[in-house]
């Protein structure tokens, strides 16, 4: 589980702190995923930073199955907008570069082992003919494929992304989205990612946090009665994402 608790973060500015997130509170139960959700430049970047360790809070807690986040003891894949693959080295590389990096910290997988298991989610994630290639050659949905096989192989505690899909076009941000669903379904892990976007948070997410303009704190918290459900109640889902939308819009006058 992710618990958040009264998180408070400013960032420094030569006009003095600019405050970024206030009080924000929330849980992440295990094996689920969530979705936070505001309007841009609202502190989701920020949050997410804090949440993989690379960034410190002005005050509350951040704990992963109970404990402080701490990245040299455990497992979290962050997964940024623009992919953060390494364009000087190929597909495979990229993928197992979370277990190069943490190959002191990973007891019980041997590069052996990292090199079979990155194999096979290559292989369902459509990509293992790939492995040889170099970044600049793929498409902008294989790159994203990599990123999410990376995340993945280096058998992460908790996946973090930075508004994954949004640097796709409508399409292929739709393809993916139906992709990762497919790939958490076999293989889940705690997940929570940032959107702008009603309807993706709608599509990947059983619960929904909804923050309002910065310095953000949390505006409202929905368990998503949607996630997993077929579209047949395409009506339902469409009052949902309104009801939503109603909440940022809201908050933003």
């Amino acid at each position: 589980m992710i618990a958040v608790r009264n998180l408070a973060f400013s960032y420094r500015s030569r006009n003095g702190a600019v405050p970024a997130l206030a009080d924000v509170a929330f849980e992440v139960d295990s094996g689920t995923i969530c979705a936070v959700m505001g309007p841009s430049g609202c502190g989701k970047s920020t949050l997410i930073s804090i949440l993989a360790g690379l960034e410190r809070p002005l005050s509350g807690t951040v704990s992963i199955a109970g404990l402080p986040v701490d990245p040299a003891r455990q497992r979290i894949a962050l997964v940024p907008q623009q992919y953060g693959l390494l364009p000087w080295k190929t597909v495979e590389r990229n993928v197992l570069l979370g277990f190069t990096i943490r190959r002191g910290s990973s007891p019980g997988m041997d590069r052996n082992e990292a090199i079979e298991r990155a194999g096979t989610i290559m292989e369902e994630l459509g990509i293992e003919s790939l492995k040889a290639r170099y970044p600049a050659s793929l498409s902008g949905g294989q790159r994203q494929r990599v990123a999410l096989a990376r995340a993945y192989a280096f058998d992460p505690d908790v996946l973090l992304f930075d508004e994954p899909f949004s640097a796709l076009d409508a399409i292929t941000r739709e393809d993916m989205q139906g992709i990762f669903l497919r790939f958490w379904r076999r293989h889940p892990v705690t997940a929570l990612f940032v959107t702008h976007s009603v309807s993706e948070a709608v599509s990947l997410a059983s619960r929904i946090v909804v923050l309002t303009p910065g310095p953000a704190h949390v505006l409202r918290v929905e368990e998503n009665p949607f996630f997993l459900q077929s579209e047949a109640d395409r009506a339902g889902i469409l009052d949902f994402e309104e009801s939503l939308k109603n909440s940022m819009r809201g908050a933003a006058s």
